[in-house]
């Protein structure tokens, strides 16, 4: 069979893609996409494509500071280099993709790829994220959705989530159940069908679990009297503190910072200074917009201005009272011609991705690492 004809305009690829009209081109279509946008934000598909391996091995291996709780779509082994995990989005017929993610990992650096086990009563269209444990990485799956009790969270079975557990980089995996995280207070993001922003908000339950709990396993999630649900089209952060007092950031909320000091049971508001270049409209917040609560207890939000057309990098220092604006953060990147990715942090260094589509050439895509004492206002 001729390949196929294929296009410089990485929506156009990945739309092919995604709908299955380059099953017998795939490897050549990745190489394109590879050469002309390797880091891609999409817009149709509300999401970030990265294609070489070496990028996605450095956005996988940095963390969201050892006391961000939340489930990922792809991640790196901590132990096992060659080993790593990863949703993958599939289609069927004519249907709008991707239906649902399946759930495969690689041991061998992605030369070849394998599916992971389902917990009995589940189905791979239930997969909903990977997160680490430890020297564990858990795979969860969504139960039965329960509205007639706001006690128990959407995506729980009558409040147990099911997982498949592995501590050897994929070479044998453990049925589970979704217990309390290892460090600080038994709350966390619970699991949720990707892959609904294109079309309506895509809630994510809030899991609380039993005051003082601190099992790995077993346990059964109710909802918190406030806060049962996040945006999770938005970039979230769950943070726990060294007094383990817990803080939730949400850029879409008009409650953008939330504080816990009863392991998640109630939350408190933190008025936070009002940033000029995001005063929205009701329900108006773009989605890249991100908020970030650094190891220093400094404040980062990523912003794109009302008009659409600037993003910018704000810090707000402890104590402070007002935001500084970390001047020429993000280049020259137009928010009309270029995207900037979630913020992250690792350590001491700020991370985030970063795209800009030229009026004529190829996109260039980056992957930005900068260290927390060089953002100076």
């Amino acid at each position: 069979m001729p390949q196929a004809t294929l296009t410089d305009e990485p929506e156009v690829l990945l739309a092919q893609l995604m709908a299955g009209e380059l099953a017998q081109d795939t490897a050549v279509a990745l190489d394109r996409l590879r050469e002309v946008a390797p880091i891609h934000r999409s817009d149709q598909f509300n999401g970030w494509f990265l294609t070489r391996y070496d990028d996605c091995l450095e956005l996988l291996r940095s963390t969201s500071f050892d006391v961000a709780l939340g489930e990922h779509l792809a991640i790196a082994d901590p132990r096992y280099g060659d080993s790593v995990y990863a949703g993958f989005g599939t289609g069927q017929g004519d249907n709008i993709p991707p239906v649902y993610l399946a759930a495969l990992y690689t041991t061998n650096a992605g030369t070849t790829w394998h599916t992971v086990p389902i917990p009995t009563g589940t189905s791979m269209e239930d997969f909903a994220g990977f997160t680490t444990e430890g020297s564990q990485t858990v795979a969860l799956f969504s139960g039965p959705s329960n509205n007639s009790n706001r006690d128990v969270p959407s995506g729980t079975d009558n409040g147990i989530v099911p997982a498949e557990v592995t501590s050897n980089g994929g070479l044998s995996w453990t049925s589970a159940t979704l217990g309390c995280p290892a460090n600080g207070p038994c709350m966390r993001f619970g699991p949720y069908q990707w892959g609904n922003c294109n079309m309506s908000n895509d809630m994510q339950p809030l899991l609380l679990g039993p005051a003082g709990a601190t099992a790995p396993s077993g346990v059964k999630w109710t909802s918190s009297s406030w806060v049962t649900s996040v945006n999770s089209c938005f970039a979230q952060q769950l943070v726990v503190s060294s007094s383990h007092e817990l803080f939730l950031l949400d850029p879409s909320s008009q409650y953008p910072l939330l504080q816990s000091t009863d392991s998640g049971q109630t939350w408190s508001y933190i008025a936070l200074p009002m940033i000029t270049a995001a005063n929205y409209g009701p329900d108006s917040v773009p989605s890249r917009n991100s908020l970030l609560l650094a190891p220093d207890g400094s404040l980062f939000a990523a912003i794109t201005t009302p008009s659409g057309l600037d993003q910018e990098l704000f810090r707000l220092k402890p104590l402070s009272t007002l935001w500084c604006q970390i001047p020429h953060a993000f280049g020259t990147t137009i928010a009309s011609s270029g995207v900037v990715g979630p913020l992250r942090v690792d350590g001491t260094d700020l991370i985030w991705s970063q795209t800009i589509y030229p009026n004529s050439g190829n996109p260039t895509s980056s992957i930005h690492v900068v260290p927390l004492s060089s953002l100076r206002c």
